[in-house]
């Protein structure tokens, strides 16, 4: 890997750090930021029916009204796994593990980023939800 090229993965991965961060810390907007506004999120549902929704349809609701003791019922972390990037386009792996009272899971995103005016943004997400408990 090359100087121009190791600079381009270290923008990526401050990118999708915000993300998780953002995520993490229950910060939606800090967590959308690195989105590019009309970013999807494509998943298969549980009857087994492809979704697909942008960005802004995936916002939690009244996240500002939401009690503290409820989102303290959350403990969530997020860790990049790899990324690889060729010219333009990249792509970013994440686990997640989200601990919801007694329930345990484990989330593995799969981020497509595309440099866009000179900035990279996350344009979609694919990702598949483990239970572990």
């Amino acid at each position: 890997m090359n100087h121009s090229e190791s600079k381009e993965i270290d923008k990526i991965k401050k990118e999708i750090q915000e993300y998780i961060d953002g995520v993490v810390e229950r910060n939606f907007l800090k967590a959308e930021k690195p989105w590019h506004p009309e970013g999807v999120k494509i998943y298969v549902d549980s009857e087994n029916n492809l979704n697909k929704i942008t960005l802004i349809q995936s916002r939690p609701k009244n996240t500002a009204t939401k009690e503290p003791s409820q989102q303290s019922l959350v403990e969530q972390s997020g860790c990049i796994v790899n990324i690889e990037q060729t010219g333009n386009a990249a792509i970013a792996k994440i686990k997640w593990l989200e601990r919801r009272e007694q329930k345990k899971r484990e989330y593995t995103d799969y981020i497509s980023l595309l440099k866009i005016e000179n900035e990279w943004k996350i344009v979609a997400k694919i990702f598949n939800i483990k239970d572990l408990s």
